[in-house]
């Protein structure tokens, strides 16, 4: 058997952090607007789910527009 690459596997709590404000960086720099409302809300799971869905149109028209 002959290794030819080697697989990185993240492992510690440190790691996975990191990973993750590198991929939060990377959308960032991206300049996606995250289409989110300000403010507190109190509501049910329902309207939240819905809020949800809507940012999630809301960011794929745009990047639909954006992306051409």
């Amino acid at each position: 058997m002959r290794v030819v690459g080697k697989e990185k596997n993240v492992t510690s709590d440190e790691e996975r952090w990191a990973a993750g404000v590198r991929a939060s960086d990377l959308v960032k720099s991206l300049g996606i607007p995250t289409f989110r409302q300000i403010g507190v809300f109190r509501g049910p799971q329902k309207m939240f789910d819905q809020m949800d869905d809507e940012r999630v149109m809301l960011r794929q028209r745009w990047l639909n527009e954006h992306s051409s």
